[in-house]
This record gives structure tokens, C-alpha cells and sequence, in this order.
């Protein structure tokens, strides 16, 4: 068998070979949207050219893919082409899907048809629309006909069963030839060779390039997709890591099992092309990276948003020889993100991902869980809380700001000094950063401002609830009227709700303009918003665009929940009260948004001093994961185990760049588990230090007496510490929990006095 056929393929060709068709494990998810579908029909029905659709047959198929979607085992694989055979797929069904829903053709936008009837409510060919025969939508009952019927009903039956509406003065045998035309178009379609079929056989051989094994089909398929932006690099990432760890897949379904148990683990659903924020195969593989990059070593501050690591051969080469460290990698990075998850949802009440701003505040957090993991514990959460919080909040976050709050992090050598740190690395929350605050909710005009978002979360902290359902008119059938009023949660699906109405806002203070409430503009400031269940916020069956009645809410909590009390409250009350006109235009936007914007200001700020008076509960030491692939020389003094008090001098020592490590070479058979140059940056002299793990202690060779070493004798002596005579290493400092202030002490009065 040749190792590469190629031959032209029509759409029905395609199909026909789907039950022997497969999906490549590193291959992305279904992305293709209706739209997509209909372009691609429309080059079936214009004769356009689809394209390449190249097949990989494995030597052993079931170890690198699985069936497509609906099918039991699969032949080849699909390597490029995945969208379109199975959007043509679905396209042939002649059965509604879930919601009722058959791909149509709209015959008033077909050109020949389209003189004849009446102008088209609808601007494509193809639509996936609601069953003609069975909607109860009257945009979908005329005019369109399911597109399997059309190429197996005859004409004069298709015109008894639709509603085929012609313009005034057509006859009804003009309408049947055209459509008879489009039929015919349809049939001829699914048989025109409008696709080429690539298909690499895999041989046994040792020519990379000939034989189509799986590297260099993962090559191919990364090269493919690595022009334009037909793929994300997260998808090119995904590949690369499930060809070097086939266990890829089984992680991410542990994963979402843990995050997303209400979504299942099929294979579309993990590779969904959402938001990083949502807590997808994005942020997991985004994370991963995080995670290895710090266990190789690697700078997280050039390195946090790449995904160059994947593209090493010191990572492939890692992976496949010590697959135990993979392992270890998805572990931790499941530990990570299910612990975050849960922080979210317990600690800073966002229990609805869609009111999680973006990741880049999650990025520090994930940092500290990543060199402490010893953090991940239900007594840290306020700790990890605070961190997310702050980073969310603050007016003055950059890309760079982040970055350096994560370099902090890798910089530190214990968690509890690391996390009393954080507060100095934000800076005070000072008069000045109030009044940035202050200013970035002023302008807080879109109905997703990362602080609109963010009200979410302090308003589910504050209780808030539904208003009184009193404010309802009694025709008004709300499923829970008869109960009490629903608590904030993602089960009742919150909406942003505009406390003073956005329609009468904007038909009399600002003149009308119906697309204000989906574009920036004061009446979406974060001082006219709250969040409501879905059903209260119905239109026609909630409160829709009618105003809140504070008189009818018994609980003062509830009015309070929405921080509409006080000031902010008197000045809602005025709006409510009178007939609304452009004159009206600062009391809303300068007074009533204003003092509403205080207390929600003065909520998040209760709220963070509350977060950071929890800090002080690390009261253990908790070192830093020690790098499993390259370790660091701070890694390395830590893995001598010496009393805490040693171990930080010796830090403070190598952070001062006072202890260089000797390279292998210059070792060559001299004994010591670590051996350190002690340098002296004023008198450029230099001395050997020699470390032992067993038994614990320090060794210091003998030089000539001038220089670093010469102040390091005077401490040692003058601390009591005997030279030992005639010895290449004459000076030794025990390390034992016993000599701990003796030895801590010496090295720490040798580097302030170096200083």
C-alpha cells in the first residue's frame, strides 16, 4: 500500500465513509458555528472548492483516536477536515436535533426563487431553523424546506407540505419549476467532487518523513494550523501535549468531574472554545504550562502567557522518559484549579463563572499554590481569597504589575513571610489609590466592566436577595411569588437589573436611543446596576422595566443587600417620584450613581480589610515545592535540611550574591554534598565552602587569611570557634538543631558586615 493516495471526494463520498472515521486524540474540539455550517453549504450548492480533507490511517488506530461522534470504531483519522465532515454530517440528518432544529434552505434567498416570492425575512441560504412543519414561529413557517427533503420528495408533495408564499401576480407553476430547479441543484450538490482526499498510511520504517507515524503526523497537524488563526494555541498546545501524554484526555474529564459535574465529559464539551475564565481546557492547559514552567526552572516572568515550553526538546524529552512526572504535573495542576474553584465559589462568593472578570487575577494565586502547595488547605482559603480579591481590585493592575507580584512570589523561601509580604507589594491602600478606586467605578459603564462583574460577588457576600415580590402586579404568574423571595445564586440565574428603569432613563433624559443599554453609557454605571434572579427580571412576567417600591420591602436587609440605602436611597426615591427630563440628567449620574458607588466602594474596602487580617494564620514553615526537573541552588541548600535560622542565612547569603555555586568541573573528587565559592565583593578574594547533609555541618578551606576569609575567622573567633591546626579545612561550623544560634548567628553578622 502506498504510504500517500490522494484523490477527489464529493460530499457523499465523505459521508460514506464516516462510519470508518475517527478523531485523533490531539485533535480540537467541534468549533464550527451555524454560520460556518452555512457558508460551507452554500459552496456545496455553488460548486465552490472545499478544500483538502487529509486522513490518517494508524497502524493501530484505537491506541491514537477514537470513533467520531455516534459511531462504534474507527479506520482512519481525521487530521484536518473534522469540522466539515461533521458538519456535513449534521447537515444530512432528517431528524430535528434536541431543540427541534433541521437544517433549512431559505428558498427567497436562493437567486431564482428569490424574484418570484416575497422579500426574505432572512439574509442566508441555509439556516438551521426550527421545523417548518412544527414551529410555532411564523418567521420559520414560510418559505423554507428542510434541506434532506429536497432531494427526496416530489416537487408537486414539497408544495402541498410548505407554505411557499410567491408575490402577487406569480402563478403557482412558476413556483413549482423554480423550486423543481433548486431540488434538482440540491441532488447534484452532495455528488459534485468538490473535496481532495489526502490519505498517509503509516509503515513500519525508519523514515521519519515517509512512514506518517504519530510524531510526525502531530507535526503536520500543528503545521497546518499554525497559519492564520483557524486553530488557538491552546488547541496546537493540546495536541502536542496528548501526543507526549496520551492520559491528557482522562485528566481533563477528572477535571471537569470535579468543576463542571452539570456538564458532562464528552469529548466537544471539554475542548469548548470558552473563555479562559470559565475554567476550561484553556485555563487547564494555561495552568499546566504555569506549572511546568516553574518545575523546569523557567522564568514564570517572561514565560506566564507561552507556551514555548511545549515546543523544547527538554520538555518532550522529560515527558516521555520520566512519564511519573507528567503525572505529577496534571496533579497538581487539578489540585490547583479545583482549590481556586473552590475559593472562588466559598470564600469570594463567585459561584457563577460568568462573574469572574478575566484570569490575570487569578495568576498570582496560582503562582503561591504552585511553589507552596502546602497552601492548598481549607485553613488557607482566606489567604488565597485576599490574593484574588486584591489583585481583581486594584485600579492600577497591569500585565506588568502582575508579573512582578509573581516574581515576588518565586523570590520568597518561605510561605509565611511570603503571604506577610503581599500587603507591602500592593502598597497601602492609600487616600490616593481610594480616589483611583473611586474614579475607575465612576467610569464603570458597560454591562460587563470587570467591576460590574465583580458587584456580583460583594452582593451575594452582603446576602442580597431578591426585591419584594410585592413590587409584582398580581397578573404577573412568577413560578415563586407564593414563596419567599430567592436568595442571590447562580441556581436562580442572576441578571443585572437596572435599578432605576434604563427605558425610562433613556426615553426621558437622554433622548431616545434604544442601544444605549448595549454599549458604554452612564445609565449602565456600576451605581445603577444590582443583580436579580432571571425571573424577577422577566419582562413580561418579572419587573421588567418597572421601578422598585422601597415602601414594600419589610426586611431593611434587602434594600441594603443592593446598597440602596441612606443618601443613595433619598435620591432613588426623588428620581421615582417625579416626571423625568434631560434636566434630571445630574441628579441621576451625579448624586443618585455617586452615592450608590460609595457604599459599594465602601463594601469592597470592608471587605479587603477583613481578607488581610486573615493573613497571619500560616503558623507553621512551609518551603517551597522543590523543582522536580531543574532545581534552583535555593533548592538545593533546602534539600540539606539544616535548622530553619541556618538555612535563611545561607539564603539571605546567596540572595546577597555572596555564595556562588562551584561547577562540576571545578569539583572534580572534592567531598561535600554543596560546595559554595564565598566571594567578597569589595576585596574580589574568594574561599571554598564545603556542605554536608550528614552529618550537618559546614566546612571552610584553608586560603591565605586576607580578604573574605579574614573577616570570617575575626567572627568565628571572636564567636568561639577553634581552628583547627594543620587541616585543609580548618575551620568547621556544626549545623545541628543544638548549634543553630551559634552558626545562624556567625553567618548573619559575616553578611551584615559584608554590607
Amino acid at each position: 500500500m502506498d504510504t500517500l493516495t490522494h484523490k477527489p471526494a464529493s460530499a457523499q463520498s465523505l459521508l460514506e465513509l464516516y462510519p470508518r472515521l475517527g478523531i485523533p486524540h490531539f485533535q480540537r474540539g467541534l468549533v464550527w458555528n451555524e454560520d460556518a455550517t452555512g457558508l460551507l453549504l452554500e459552496s456545496l450548492y455553488f460548486g465552490t472548492p472545499c478544500g483538502n480533507i487529509i486522513l490518517w490511517k494508524p497502524l493501530a488506530p484505537e491506541i491514537h483516536g477514537e470513533p467520531i461522534q455516534g459511531q462504534t470504531q474507527c479506520e482512519l483519522l481525521l487530521v484536518d477536515g473534522q469540522q466539515r465532515v461533521r458538519m456535513l454530517h449534521a447537515a444530512r440528518a432528517d431528524v430535528e436535533d434536541p431543540a427541534g432544529k433541521i437544517w433549512c434552505l431559505d428558498l427567497t434567498v436562493e437567486p431564482n426563487c428569490s424574484p418570484l416570492l416575497r422579500d426574505p425575512a432572512r439574509r442566508s441560504l441555509f439556516i438551521f431553523a426550527e421545523h417548518p412543519k412544527r414551529t410555532k414561529n411564523a418567521r420559520y413557517k414560510q418559505n423554507l424546506i428542510p434541506l434532506t427533503e429536497l432531494a427526496e420528495y416530489p416537487i408537486a408533495e414539497l408544495k402541498a407540505r410548505y407554505d411557499i408564499q410567491g408575490k402577487s401576480g406569480v402563478s403557482a407553476g412558476e413556483i413549482v419549476e423554480a423550486v423543481a430547479a433548486v431540488a434538482n441543484v440540491v441532488k447534484v450538490m452532495w455528488a459534485r467532487p468538490l473535496f481532495n482526499i489526502i490519505q498517509l498510511n503509516e509503515q513500519k520504517g525508519q523514515l521519519r518523513d515517509k512512514t506518517y507515524g504519530i510524531d510526525y503526523i502531530v507535526s503536520l497537524y500543528n503545521r497546518i494550523n499554525s497559519a492564520g488563526r483557524k486553530v488557538e494555541q491552546q488547541e496546537i498546545a493540546y495536541a502536542t501535549i496528548v501526543h507526549l501524554y496520551p492520559e491528557t484526555t482522562a485528566c481533563l474529564k477528572n477535571f471537569f468531574k470535579d468543576v463542571h459535574p452539570q456538564k458532562g465529559v464528552e469529548r466537544d464539551t471539554l475542548l469548548r472554545r470558552e473563555k479562559e475564565r470559565n475554567f476550561g481546557f484553556k485555563l487547564y492547559l494555561r495552568t499546566l504550562v504555569q506549572v511546568c514552567n516553574y518545575h523546569f526552572g523557567r522564568s514564570q516572568g517572561t514565560q506566564m502567557f507561552s507556551f514555548d515550553i511545549l515546543k523544547s526538546s527538554d520538555f518532550s524529552g522529560q515527558i516521555t522518559q520520566n512519564r511519573e512526572y507528567a503525572g505529577m504535573f496534571f496533579k497538581w495542576t487539578h489540585m490547583i484549579l479545583v482549590f481556586v474553584h473552590e475559593v472562588l465559589c466559598d470564600s469570594l462568593f463567585c459561584d457563577d463563572l460568568r462573574m469572574l472578570p478575566d484570569i490575570d487575577c487569578l495568576i498570582p494565586a496560582l503562582q503561591l499554590l504552585i511553589r507552596y502547595p502546602r497552601l492548598i488547605d481549607t485553613r488557607y482559603k482566606q489567604i488565597i481569597a485576599y490574593l484574588i480579591l486584591r489583585t481583581a481590585i486594584d485600579p492600577e493592575r497591569t500585565q506588568e504589575s502582575t508579573l512582578k507580584l509573581v516574581r515576588y512570589i518565586e523570590r520568597t523561601h518561605d510561605a509565611g513571610s511570603c503571604i506577610k509580604g503581599l500587603p507591602t507589594q500592593f502598597g497601602a491602600w492609600s487616600e490616593d489609590k481610594g480616589n483611583r478606586f473611586r474614579n475607575a467605578l465612576a467610569s464603570a459603564n458597560t454591562m460587563n466592566d470587570r467591576y460590574v462583574l465583580l458587584l456580583y460577588w460583594l452582593a451575594r457576600r452582603t446576602g442580597a436577595k431578591d426585591f419584594s415580590y410585592a413590587n409584582l402586579s398580581s397578573n404577573k404568574p412568577l413560578s415563586h411569588r407564593a414563596g419567599k423571595e430567592m436568595v442571590l445564586s447562580t441556581e436562580v440565574v442572576p441578571e443585572k437589573q437596572h435599578i432605576a428603569p434604563a427605558a425610562d432613563l433613556s426615553r426621558d433624559i437622554y433622548g431616545g436611543d434604544s442601544r444605549i443599554t448595549t454599549s458604554r453609557h452612564p445609565i449602565n454605571n456600576i451605581g445603577n446596576l444590582t443583580y436579580i434572579s432571571r425571573e424577577l427580571n422577566h419582562f413580561e412576567s418579572g419587573l421588567g422595566p418597572q421601578w422598585i417600591d422601597p415602601t414594600k420591602e419589610t426586611d431593611p436587609a434587602v434594600l441594603a443587600g443592593h446598597f440602596l440605602q441612606g443618601e443613595a436611597l433619598d435620591l432613588y426615591e426623588k428620581l421615582r417620584s417625579r416626571a423625568l427630563s434631560k434636566a434630571d440628567k445630574d441628579l441621576f449620574e451625579q448624586q443618585y450613581c455617586k452615592a450608590r458607588r460609595e457604599l459599594i466602594q465602601a463594601g469592597f474596602e470592608a471587605w479587603m480589610d477583613e481578607l488581610q487580617k486573615g493573613l497571619d494564620v500560616v503558623d507553621e514553615r512551609i518551603k517551597p515545592k522543590k523543582k522536580l526537573i531543574v532545581p534552583d541552588t535555593a533548592d538545593k541548600i533546602r534539600w540539606l535540611d539544616y535548622p530553619n535560622r541556618i538555612e535563611d542565612a545561607l539564603l539571605m547569603m546567596l540572595g546577597g550574591q555572596m555564595l556562588k555555586l562551584m561547577s562540576e568541573k571545578a569539583k572534580k573528587n572534592k567531598p561535600g554534598d554543596i560546595i559554595f565559592q564565598l566571594q567578597d565583593s569589595g576585596s574580589k578574594s574568594k574561599a571554598n565552602i564545603f556542605m554536608f547533609r550528614v552529618p550537618r555541618r559546614i566546612e571552610i578551606e584553608h586560603r591565605d587569611g586576607h580578604g573574605v576569609l579574614a573577616k570570617l575567622e575575626s567572627i568565628m573567633e571572636q564567636a568561639g570557634i577553634e581552628k583547627q591546626p594543620n587541616q585543609a579545612r580548618p575551620w568547621v561550623l556544626p549545623c545541628g538543631p543544638d548549634e543553630e544560634s551559634l552558626t545562624a548567628g556567625i553567618l548573619e553578622v559575616f553578611y551584615l558586615n559584608r554590607l
